[in-house]
């Protein structure tokens, strides 16, 4: 997957390889995040069975396929 990060000329182009959550709904995994498909999304687990905590977070990571300075998200 590439991903832009922005806007801009000078911004660069990265590769993605990978992307977890700590938190999934079934059907819409953190993959879904970034496999260039507009249509698809990542969605923390919700409705039933969800356990709401407002003192825990959800994590979501990202692994690049190569070093590389990222200024902004």
């Amino acid at each position: 997957m590439i991903a832009t990060l922005g806007l801009h000329a000078q911004d660069k182009k990265i590769t993605i390889s990978s992307a977890k959550a700590t938190s999934e709904q079934n059907g819409e995994g953190a993959s879904k995040a970034i496999d260039g498909d507009p249509t698809t999304f990542w969605h923390s687990q919700w409705g039933n069975g969800a356990v709401f905590n407002t003192k825990e977070s959800v994590d979501f990571t990202i692994t690049l396929a190569e070093v590389s300075l990222v200024d902004y998200v």
